[in-house]
């Protein structure tokens, strides 16, 4: 499941266990403009139990699904949010015990990324690696594309 959002609404997107899109829920349109309001709600909630809470913990795992700074959340915090199954719509606690939160920048192989290894020169910090190459079908120096050439072709008449 990922979270987008754009223009204050919230969008919801649910892929099964191969990465394949099930569907998109989008929240009200005032969702991402609301949140501080909402960290502060539920942390204000909390009356004299709130010692293990802040807005920004809150405001944290309402924004990006997880908590990420040091900042206190309840240990039973929920996160209802409805998103897209494959049975219809349903409501989830994104924070649930044994839910796992992953970034953009864990690379899912799921959602098609690969990893791969720079075996030539580790520390040069230059990319040079024989599976990168074999995916690169730029034009090499002194040739053009496609594009390049239907362009070429038309600036000469």
């Amino acid at each position: 499941m990922s979270i987008r959002y754009d223009k204050g609404k919230a969008y919801l997107k649910s892929y099964d266990a191969l990465g394949v899109d099930i569907g998109m829920e989008g929240s009200d349109a005032n969702f991402e403009y609301d949140l501080y309001a909402e960290a502060n709600r539920r942390h204000n909630s909390l009356g004299a139990n709130s010692q293990g809470s802040s807005p920004s913990g809150w405001y944290e795992l309402l924004r990006f699904g997880r908590n990420l700074g040091p900042d206190p959340l309840p240990a039973n915090a929920a996160h209802w949010r409805k998103i897209p199954s494959a049975s219809g719509e349903v409501w989830a606690d994104l924070n649930a015990a044994g839910s796992c939160k992953f970034s953009d920048a864990d690379f899912l192989d799921v959602m098609g990324w690969n990893c791969f290894e720079d075996e030539t020169s580790p520390n040069d910090q230059r990319c040079e690696f024989s599976e990168h190459e074999a995916l690169d079908t730029r034009p090499g120096p002194g040739q053009c594309g496609a594009h390049e050439a239907q362009g070429a072709g038309s600036a000469a008449r």
